[in-house]
């Protein structure tokens, strides 16, 4: 007997969880162009943030190539060229990634199809007023039709 109420709970479970899932799912679509805007606003306030850090470092980079190529060139009297290394900022590369797709995103949700479950609701009663009767309708009998 004790297995056939844990069955009853755990099918009880099951249909509460799809019921949740498709609340949540309706919530994620009505959502959707706030967490795309939210994506791309914090991708790139991230993006500039450690953009700044990553621009400063590689300024200090190259100050120090010129101050290593001067110093080269003032001992061997030849001239010798800086050669910084390139910084770069992982960090700054996944923000800005992370503002591109909120920015792609925003660009194509005009475009993303929405599904109307009954026409009726959505625009009211259909209703045929005459002016496009004649319009896509073949007759037999006439040549252009």
């Amino acid at each position: 007997m004790a297995w056939r109420t844990q069955r009853t709970r755990l099918t009880k479970g099951i249909k509460m969880a799809s019921e949740v899932a498709a609340g949540g799912w309706e919530l994620a679509k009505k959502a959707l162009p706030y967490a795309l805007t939210a994506l791309q606003i914090g991708g790139n306030i991230g993006g500039r943030h450690y953009g700044g850090k990553q621009a400063r470092r590689q300024q200090e980079e190259n100050e120090r190539a010129e101050a290593r190529a001067a110093m080269i060139s003032a001992l061997t009297g030849q001239r010798a060229i800086a050669q910084p290394q390139l910084m770069q900022s992982p960090a700054a590369d996944a923000f800005g990634t992370m503002a591109n797709i909120g920015s792609l995103g925003m660009n194509l949700l005009p475009y993303m199809p929405r599904r109307v479950t009954n026409p009726e609701v959505a625009v009211g009663p259909i209703q045929d007023s005459g002016l496009l009767s004649g319009v896509g309708r073949t007759d037999p009998n006439s040549p252009y039709s």
